[in-house]
């Protein structure tokens, strides 16, 4: 009888009667996350930011005043001042074209127009500055320069980065 089993085990291992399959973590983990289409909205699965709350599983942007009264006031790329850096998201999390633009609200002093000069297209040349109530303007010096001050004379000029 013993026998018989050795045999009928290694007829079924050579002949491949019996079919047996080895699934990885990983490939169950991924089947079931498409299965359910998890996203990184899902809040099942993931924490929702700050500035969003969960519902029915996904998570959606907050009203601005479901956010937190507490925190640092904030400047945003439309010139507006928020109470809160979730405040300011919140919006940006509704209306995509409203960004952070710095910490603090927002002056009307700090104006300033930037256009560039002396270059082969209109995306290179010297970066020049003006301020809107004075009549001077400036050159940006390299030494003065860094990837923060590139991005916001990038975003003034309508370029992404």
């Amino acid at each position: 009888m013993k026998l018989l089993h050795v045999f009928l085990l290694f007829l079924c291992f050579h002949l491949r009667f019996c079919k047996v399959t080895y699934t990885s973590q990983e490939d169950l983990v991924e089947k079931k996350c498409l299965a359910k289409k998890y996203t990184h909205l899902s809040c099942d699965k993931v924490f929702c930011q700050p500035w969003q709350r969960c519902i029915e599983g996904t998570c959606v942007c907050k009203l601005p005043y479901q956010c937190p009264k507490n925190g640092t006031a904030v400047c945003a790329t439309n010139r507006r001042s928020f109470p809160t850096y979730c405040q300011q998201k919140s919006l940006e999390c509704l209306h995509p074209g409203t960004k952070f633009l710095n910490n603090g609200t927002c002056t009307a002093e700090g104006k300033f127009s930037v256009s560039l000069k002396h270059g082969n297209t209109d995306s290179e040349g010297i970066v020049e500055v003006k301020l809107v109530d004075q009549d001077k303007t400036m050159f940006i010096c390299k030494s003065s320069w860094s990837m923060r001050e590139a991005n916001v004379a990038c975003l003034d000029l309508g370029f992404q980065q």
